[in-house]
């Protein structure tokens, strides 16, 4: 709300994304009227007395300012497909020009204060005067009443944006850039498969700015750990994004596939099968469910199973149509995209659990060597996992508030046991040596089965290489009420000593 200034109504004035306003008129009057309905749908849940209207050009969002809804408003328009940008409108009885004068300073005097600007009129009635005689009389009272202003017609740090029509005066306050891209729900549905680390939450936002509706196939490679902390992504996505659909996730459990891949396959080709694996059974839901196109967060080169010739040997699998949206991005380029969309807060507290089927990853796989591991697979493991498959509305997850404390500790005392949840090959390659300190191996796939059996006499040290896997099975452990729980992390001094 601007000081001094009295208004029945907040009304926002919403910009079409340019490649829209391109389209024939018969594919640009269905992208509107699909904005339109998503929009309405997102204000509706922060009030119903916000109305949206307009069409063809522009559309307005208008409510009442009692409801003091401003912000949220500007917080859901910002990331809403198909807008390019928007400014609040602050419309006055037209007066004479020294009065318009005045309410253009009582709006964006503030934003011009040394800044080069611009004024534009639209008109729409008739008037005494032209659009070009208000903006140069408004440019040149912006010169005589806000220092270290000038003029600059072309390139104006600040554009002053006015409309006349009839009686009314209407002030277009800064202009508020929105994320472009298509309306959700104008290219269909698509399958994104979901981990949790900084990859496919970016390419999942991508395929919604570009007017897909997204839903998630999880594949549960971590247990309950892992599964809450996809839920808090997916549901940031939605609520954020994708709020006026009912946004779906399909969690498929994986850790008995992780065990086999681990004990049975080599593992130079162990990155590369799992993706097999999990495209397969991601087609299977996609065609089941109609879905036009499987999507991936994977980029080219970025790990060893990302090489052109072994996302060829992945993509060979399905006969979907397979999107990677951030296919060509580096890692940092992604990172900063995430935090742009608020995802990546989820992704540094998120281990990566893929990352432990890769022990000295080929580059260049054979399809022939891959076949040939394959056959070594007990298939029925994917049959399994298809049939236990759960499906949640994300809609209805609610933030995890309940999070426990857990001590991080670099000694270890006479009465306490180290877990060291690294897998098998990883511990013989690299052995964690703690002096007189009794070292239990078990995997982090494995803990939640075998951790009841332990003996509840002793405290237990959950340890791993970076820390994170340690954790997140530390804090289900301590939900359980396992309490004699902690994270071991050894000295710098002391490591693989």
């Amino acid at each position: 709300m601007l000081s001094g200034t009295i208004l029945l109504l907040v009304k926002f004035f919403l910009r079409i994304f340019s490649e829209i306003t391109i389209k024939s008129p018969s594919v640009r009057k269905h992208f509107i009227r699909s904005l339109r309905r998503n929009i309405q749908s997102d204000m509706s849940s922060i009030s119903k007395e916000i109305t949206v209207s307009g069409g063809w050009d522009h559309l307005f969002v208008t409510f009442d300012e009692k409801l003091q809804s401003a912000e949220k408003v500007v917080e859901k328009l910002k990331k809403t497909a198909g807008l390019e940008s928007f400014s609040q409108v602050i419309e006055f009885p037209l007066g004479d020009f020294d009065s318009i004068l005045q309410n253009v300073l009582s709006v964006r005097a503030e934003e011009l204060q040394g800044k080069t600007f611009c004024v534009r009129v639209k008109r729409a009635g008739i008037h005494s005067f032209r659009s070009i005689d208000l903006e140069r009389s408004i440019g040149g009272g912006i010169l005589k009443n806000i220092p270290g202003t000038t003029v600059d017609l072309h390139n104006p740090e600040v554009l002053i944006s006015l409309g006349v029509k009839n009686n009314t005066l209407s002030v277009f306050g800064k202009k508020i850039p929105a994320i472009g891209g298509y309306p959700i729900g104008t290219q269909g549905k698509v399958l994104v498969l979901l981990s949790g680390g900084y990859d496919s939450p970016v390419a999942a936002q991508m395929m919604m700015k570009n007017g897909c509706k997204v839903d998630f196939l999880f594949f549960n490679l971590g247990g309950i750990a892992h599964e809450k902390g996809v839920e808090e992504i997916a549901y940031h996505l939605w609520n954020s994004y994708s709020h006026s659909f009912p946004l779906k996730i399909f969690s498929v459990p994986f850790q008995d596939i992780i065990r086999k891949l681990l004990t049975k396959t080599d593992h130079r080709f162990r990155g590369i099968l799992l993706k097999r694996f999990m495209l397969r059974i991601a087609e299977k839901v996609a065609r089941r469910k109609r879905y036009k196109a499987i999507v991936t967060g994977e980029s080219l080169a970025q790990v060893s199973s990302q090489t052109m010739q072994n996302l060829d040997i992945i993509s060979r699998v399905t006969n979907m149509l397979l999107f990677r949206p951030v296919l060509t991005m580096n890692k940092q380029d992604i990172i900063n995209y995430a935090k742009e969309i608020g995802t990546a807060d989820f992704a540094e507290n998120m281990p990566e659990y893929c990352g432990v089927v890769s022990d000295k990853p080929s580059a260049d796989a054979k399809i022939q060597d891959i076949l040939a591991e394959e056959e070594k697979f007990d298939m029925t493991l994917l049959e399994d996992a298809y049939r236990e498959m759960k499906k949640s509305t994300v809609s209805d997850f609610e933030k995890d508030t309940d999070t426990p404390v857990i001590e991080s500790i670099s000694s270890v005392g006479k009465n306490e046991v180290i877990i060291d949840l690294r897998e098998e090959e990883e511990v013989q390659e690299c052995p964690l040596h703690v002096p007189e300190v009794k070292i239990l191996t078990i995997p982090f796939y494995d803990l939640a089965k075998e951790f009841p059996n332990l003996d509840k006499g002793k405290e237990y040290l959950l340890y791993c290489e970076r820390g994170v896997i340690s954790r997140v099975q530390a804090e289900e452990l301590l939900k359980k009420g396992y309490v004699h729980t902690k994270i071991y992390r050894p000295l710098e001094t002391e490591k693989n000593d």
